[in-house]
């Protein structure tokens, strides 16, 4: 599985941050339910409004 940040710039120079999780594999989701583990919903939407360093 992999966590990613999209940034999404605003008109109004803000940064609209989405941070997403893909889905699991089969496999991954046999491993997480022999664990007994259930992932969180995807996080909520975050609003920036200072520029990043990393662009």
């Amino acid at each position: 599985m992999q966590m990613v940040d999209v940034h999404l710039p605003t008109t109004d120079g803000q940064h609209l941050v989405l941070a997403r999780r893909t889905d699991p594999t089969p496999d991954q989701q046999l491993l997480l339910h022999q664990l007994g583990m259930v992932l969180p919903e995807q996080p909520p939407l975050r609003i920036s409004t200072k520029k990043s360093s990393k662009q």
